[in-house]
């Protein structure tokens, strides 16, 4: 990791993807599961059930409580609040921005739903050490030890998504940087969007070094600034997309 913060000194209010707290995960098996899982360690329930017919084959349930990490992008965390607010507004005139935010945060059945992923101890994780903290393995981002926060040096694990309610999360332990938060989003893009090394690979061999981050230009939509090892940086220009939340984002973790 390079010496560029990692952690926020304080969590924002909102909720926002990369951020650290303590939730249940789940994972589906067939009936009779593996005898020996890698993920099995994080374990602490499970049940099963059985399918009404030959076409629905029977499920073991494995459910236990962890360090996760949201990774559900920042937009889609309040994709509902929004839209319920624009429709407020829309609706009614008169209605002031702060009064269609309150409105629209106080139902709880909006945006209910985020994605997490289990942190590891590096330890724990079958893969090569050196490389998870690097960044080097495909389905692993790095997770630096953050002593007053409790968090040791982990992995990331982006094999095991699990949707989860977000009461279900306990209140952050830490939440990242913006520099980190970019690579976050990078190492998703790589595991989700290319899943193979070969469009990232074939952009290092253009510029020829590795690259270490990706954030935003502010208040340019279309352009990303690559950062690359050396302190150097690219600019990209990207497609165009649908724009940006115009609303601020009020709802967190629920209080434990």
């Amino acid at each position: 990791m390079s010496s560029d913060p990692f952690y926020l000194k304080k969590s924002p209010d909102e909720l926002q993807q990369g951020d650290i707290c303590f939730a249940p995960i789940i994972r589906l098996e067939a009936t009779p599961p593996p005898s020996s899982s890698i993920w099995k360690f994080l374990d602490q329930s499970s049940f099963s059930f059985t399918g009404g017919s030959e076409y629905e084959p029977a499920v073991d349930a494995r459910i236990g409580y962890t360090a996760v990490m949201v990774i559900s992008h920042d937009c889609q965390l309040d994709k509902e609040t929004n839209a319920r607010y624009h429709k407020l507004r829309k609706e009614d005139s008169q209605l002031s921005m702060k009064e269609a935010i309150k409105l629209a945060d106080a139902d709880p059945e909006l945006d209910r739903f985020v994605t997490v992923v289990p942190i590891v101890s590096i330890s724990q994780l079958r893969a090569n050490g050196d490389q998870i903290k690097s960044g080097d393995i495909l389905g692993y981002f790095p997770v630096p030890e953050f002593k007053s926060a409790g968090i040791l040096e982990s992995g990331a694990d982006l094999n095991f998504p699990s949707m989860i309610d977000r009461n279900l999360l306990v209140d952050r332990a830490a939440s990242l940087s913006d520099i980190a938060r970019g690579r976050l989003r990078l190492a998703l893009a790589r595991f989700y969007a290319f899943r193979t090394p070969e469009i990232g690979l074939e952009v290092e061999a253009a510029v020829g070094k590795r690259i270490t981050g990706l954030r935003r230009v502010p208040n340019s939509p279309l352009e990303i600034i690559l950062e690359v090892q050396g302190g150097d940086e690219f600019r990209l220009i990207l497609q165009p997309e649908n724009p940006k939340k115009s609303r601020p984002a009020v709802r967190g973790p629920s209080k434990r």
